[in-house]
């Protein structure tokens, strides 16, 4: 989960549940909470409701993404524990699933919007999923979820997934960008861009 805090607004990009995030977020007296969703899968959205229910909530994500939330199938929740067994197992055993939740606001193609006078350019990235998105931030971040990854390559072969669509729209997409912008994955370290194999 990444967490950006600007006077009593945050911002979660793909949250879990944390106790230390929330420990800072009542700490900075967080008064309204803005959930953006890089894709569907349950480690990307495990933390949703739990931070629905501590704070007032807009939720943020394709449409795609969006028809994904409500279906344990979809999001991968009703498979989590065997998909992960001996990776991130422990790190994300709630003993939630199968685990649904919603969106409140869904784009398609591509949305620009304005957080604390932040710009926020989201574009969807098919390939590791139906709903996958990447967010530009100010021109200078950009969150990947698992469509970047620095160790690994992208992995197609999860329902829905599709490599033909990567190769098509996302990889050019990627490749367009300025090899100046710092990548916050979803997993593992980030960097600049100009580092990481596309």
């Amino acid at each position: 989960m990444y967490l950006l805090i600007e006077g009593n607004q945050a911002l979660a990009v793909d949250p879990c549940v944390a106790e230390r995030a929330l420990a800072v977020l009542d700490d900075m007296r967080v008064k309204q909470l803005t959930i953006l969703l890089t894709h569907e899968h349950y480690d990307h959205i495990s933390g949703v409701n739990w931070l629905k229910q501590r704070y007032p909530c807009r939720v943020v994500c394709s449409a795609a993404c969006a028809a994904c939330l409500t279906d344990d199938r979809k999001n991968m929740s009703r498979y989590y524990d065997a998909l992960m067994i001996g990776r991130h197992q422990q790190k994300y055993s709630q003993k939630t699933q199968p685990y649904t939740c919603e969106a409140t606001d869904t784009f398609e193609g591509h949305d620009t919007f304005t957080w604390q006078g932040h710009i926020l350019e989201m574009r969807e990235t098919p390939g590791h999923s139906p709903g996958s998105i990447c967010i530009v931030m100010d021109r200078k971040l950009l969150f990947t979820g698992d469509t970047l990854l620095k160790e690994d390559r992208i992995i197609t072969k999860l329902p829905g997934g599709n490599r033909r669509k990567y190769e098509e729209i996302t990889k050019p997409w990627l490749a367009g960008l300025s090899g100046e912008l710092y990548v916050c994955p979803g997993h593992g370290e980030g960097g600049l861009l100009k580092k990481f194999e596309i």
